[in-house]
C-alpha cells in the first residue's frame, strides 16, 4: 500500500510529501480516503486543487482492477519472467546515469543579457533558443562539445568560429562566462541541477532566419459582399478592398452593449434573481454608480466600466450558485485585474505587460504609499512596486511584501484607534481592494463592529463612507453587498501561528540525486538550517521569527488565499558568501554549500549570518 501511495504522490508531483505520510504512519489507502482537508493541509497538500486530485487518485486505487491483480499473480508465480526482468533491469543499470540540462543558444556574439520572450520566439524558429540536451554522467569535454554542435544540439555552432558557455546571475538578467571545465561533473558542481547554460558565438553572429516556414491554414470563408471563398488569413485584407462592398447598415450597427455601457447601473435592467441572495441588513444598501474621474480618463467607450463588470460578476456567481469566497475571488480576479500577469507561472517563464508602477520608502511607507496609490489612474492594472534604493524587479514578491507591510502600518495608524477626521480612508479602501485582488494579505484589520457598519449600515460614519468609495473603485463594496460571503475577507479571525512544521512543509529542499557527493553536502547544510529554524521557533534568535524567515523567502508571512503560484522551495548553490539569499518572485531560498576546499564555519558563526540575512529585507540581494 505504501508503494501505491508513493506512486500517487509522484503522479501529482508531490513526491517530497511522502515522508510526511511515513512520519504520521499513514500507509493505508482506506486511511487516506478518510483524511479531512485540515489533515491533508497538515501533511503538506495545502491547495484545493492538489487535494481534489489526490482524492481522485485515492478513489481509483481503492478497488484494484483485474489487470493489476493479474499482474500481481504473475509476479508471484511466474518466476522465469521475474528473473528475466531482474536481468534486464540489471543491464539497464550498467549504462550509468544521465544528466539533462537546458542550453539556450544565443545568436548575437555580443549578447550580455538573457533573451526576452519575443527574442526567444525568434531564436526558436531559427533552431536556436532553449533546448534540453541529455548527456551521460561520465561525458568528457570533447563529448559535451561534440553533442552541442550535433543535430541533438545546435548545428549552426559548427560554423560560428567557436563559442563560449555562460550562466545567469541571481535576480538579474546579466549573463557571465562560465569558468569551469566543460565536462558533466564540473557543470553539476558549479551550477547544480536546476541552472540553464547559455551558449554565445565568439566570431560570427548566427542566422535568425526561420529554418521551418509554417504552412498557412487552408480553411476558407465566404465574403458576404462578393460571394467568393477566400483563405481565412487573406480574408480581412480582401474585405478592406473589396470593390463589390455595399453599404449594409446591419454590418455597421453599434453593439447593443455599447448603448448599455453608457447607462448608470441603477438605470440598467435589474439583476435577475438578485433577491435570492441573503443580504441580512445589507438589503437596504442600494448599488449606486460611483464615477471616478481618474478611472474614466483614457478609457475607450467599448471597454466595460467597473459597474458593468460588477453586474456581470454578480449575475454569474448567482447563476452558478457560487458561495465559496475563494472561488468567487478567483473569478473576480480574472475579470477585474488587467495588464501583466500577477506572478510568474514557473521558474523558466517571464511575464510582460502593462503595470501601474509605484515607488515607496520603507522608512516612510504609509505616507509614500498613500501618495502613490492616490495618483494611479487605472487601478485595474497589475501593481508593480519598487522600494527606494532597491533594484529588485517586481514579479510578485515585492508587491506581496508591500501589501503585508502597509496593511500592518495602516492598522496601527488609522484603526488603533480610528482617526475619523482623516481624509485618507478612501485611498486606504483602494489599498484594501488591491491587496485582495492581487494576491496580497487580506485586510482583516477592522473590528467586527466596523465590518458590520461598513457593509450593513444605511448611514455609516463619514470615514466609513470614504472607505466604501475606495473599495468601490474596484467594485468590491457593491460585490460584497450582493455576495455576502466576501465579508469573510474582512472579518478578523484567530491569527495563524507560523510553526516549525508549517515552515518545513512549505519550504521543500531541492536535493541532488541520491548517492552523489553533492547530495551529502546539501543534506548536511539543510540539517544546519533546520536546527536554526528550531532555535528561531524557540525564540532563541533574537528578533528573528519563523514569520520573518517566511517573509524573507516569499514576501509574505502567510500563504495567499489563492495559494502560491510556484511552491516555495530551498535550493543549494556554491558561493563565496555564506549569507542566504532569496528569489521572492519564485518563492525560493538559496543556501550556500561549501566546495571541496571550503568548510562550513561553526554553528555560532553560521547562525549569526542567518540572523543578519533574515533580519533585513534585501530581496535576495544581501
Amino acid at each position: 500500500m505504501a508503494e501505491i501511495l508513493r506512486q500517487i504522490l509522484d503522479d501529482l508531483s508531490l513526491s517530497l510529501l511522502f515522508q510526511n505520510f511515513v512520519y504520521e504512519k499513514i500507509d493505508s489507502i482506506e486511511t487516506c480516503k478518510n483524511l479531512t482537508d485540515v489533515e491533508l493541509s497538515r501533511l503538506g497538500i495545502s491547495t484545493i486543487g492538489d487535494r481534489v486530485r489526490f482524492r481522485e487518485k485515492i478513489k481509483q486505487a481503492v478497488t484494484p482492477t483485474e489487470h493489476v491483480l493479474s499482474s500481481e499473480r504473475t509476479n508471484l508465480f511466474h518466476t522465469g519472467r521475474a528473473r528475466h526482468m531482474t536481468q534486464a533491469s540489471s543491464r539497464r543499470n550498467t549504462k550509468g546515469r544521465t544528466w539533462t540540462v537546458t542550453f539556450v543558444c544565443l545568436a548575437d556574439r555580443n549578447a550580455c543579457k538573457v533573451p526576452s520572450t519575443s527574442q526567444k520566439s525568434v531564436l526558436q524558429r531559427a533552431g536556436l533558443g532553449p533546448k534540453k540536451i541529455t548527456f551521460q554522467g561520465t561525458d568528457s569535454e570533447l563529448e559535451v562539445h561534440s553533442k552541442l554542435i550535433s543535430s541533438d544540439g545546435f548545428p549552426q555552432l559548427s560554423t560560428a568560429g567557436g563559442f563560449e558557455l555562460l550562466y545567469c546571475q541571481s535576480n538579474c538578467r546579466q549573463i557571465e562566462v562560465l569558468k569551469c571545465r566543460w565536462n558533466v561533473d564540473s557543470f553539476k558542481a558549479s551550477l547544480g541541477s536546476q541552472a540553464k547554460i547559455y551558449v554565445r558565438p565568439i566570431q560570427k553572429n548566427l542566422s535568425t532566419e526561420p529554418i521551418i516556414v509554417p504552412e498557412e491554414s487552408a480553411v476558407k470563408a465566404r465574403c458576404v459582399s462578393c460571394n467568393r471563398d477566400y483563405i481565412i488569413s487573406n480574408l480581412r485584407d480582401h474585405v478592406s478592398i473589396c470593390s463589390s462592398s455595399v453599404a449594409d447598415s446591419s454590418h455597421n450597427e453599434p453593439l447593443q452593449d455599447e448603448q448599455y455601457l453608457e447607462q448608470p447601473l441603477d438605470e440598467a435592467a435589474e439583476l435577475p434573481d438578485i433577491e435570492t441572495v441573503q443580504l441580512s441588513r445589507a438589503e437596504n444598501v442600494a448599488i449606486q454608480p460611483h464615477h471616478h474621474a481618474e478611472h474614466n480618463q483614457g478609457l475607450e467607450h467599448n471597454v466595460p466600466n467597473i459597474e458593468d463588470i460588477v453586474k456581470d460578476c454578480v449575475q454569474y456567481c448567482t447563476d452558478m450558485n457560487m458561495n465559496d469566497p475563494v472561488a468567487i475571488l478567483q473569478y473576480l480576479q480574472s475579470r477585474i485585474v488587467t495588464g501583466r500577469k500577477l506572478e510568474l507561472e514557473n521558474e523558466e517563464s517571464t511575464i510582460e505587460g502593462e503595470t501601474s508602477f509605484i515607488i515607496v520608502d520603507r522608512n516612510n511607507l504609509t505616507e509614500t504609499a498613500l501618495d502613490e496609490i492616490r495618483g494611479i489612474v487605472n487601478l485595474r492594472l497589475t501593481l508593480e512596486v519598487q522600494f527606494y534604493g532597491e533594484t529588485a524587479v517586481d514579479y510578485g514578491g515585492p508587491r506581496k511584501e508591500f501589501f503585508s507591510m502597509v496593511l500592518r502600518d495602516i492598522q496601527k495608524e488609522y484603526f488603533d484607534p480610528v482617526r475619523e477626521w482623516s481624509n485618507d480612508y478612501e485611498v486606504i479602501g483602494k489599498i484594501f481592494a488591491l491587496s485582495i485582488l492581487q494576491n496580497g494579505r487580506l485586510p482583516r484589520i477592522l473590528g467586527p463592529d466596523l465590518v458590520e457598519e461598513l457593509f450593513n449600515s444605511s448611514s455609516p460614519r463619514p470615514f466609513l463612507q470614504d472607505l466604501r468609495k475606495g473599495l468601490d473603485a474596484l467594485g468590491l463594496f457593491q460585490l460584497t453587498c450582493h455576495l455576502p460571503s466576501l465579508k469573510h475577507f474582512f472579518t478578523p479571525g484567530t491569527p495563524t501561528t507560523v510553526t516549525l512544521k508549517m515552515v518545513t512543509n512549505l519550504l521543500q529542499p531541492i536535493f541532488s540525486p541520491d548517492g552523489s557527493n553533492r547530495r551529502q553536502i546539501e543534506s548536511y547544510v539543510y540539517a544546519k538550517f533546520v536546527k536554526y529554524l528550531r532555535e528561531a521557533a524557540g525564540g532563541r534568535r533574537g528578533d528573528v521569527t519563523l514569520a520573518k524567515i517566511l517573509t524573507f523567502v516569499t514576501g509574505t508571512e502567510e500563504e495567499p488565499v489563492l495559494g502560491f503560484q510556484i511552491k516555495p522551495s530551498i535550493a543549494f548553490q556554491s558561493s563565496l558568501s555564506l549569507l542566504p539569499t532569496s528569489n521572492t518572485c519564485i518563492n525560493r531560498l538559496n543556501l550556500t554549500i561549501p566546495d571541496t576546499t571550503q568548510e562550513l564555519p561553526t554553528d555560532d558563526i553560521l547562525f549569526s549570518l542567518f540572523d543578519y540575512a533574515f533580519s533585513n529585507s534585501f530581496f535576495g540581494l544581501v
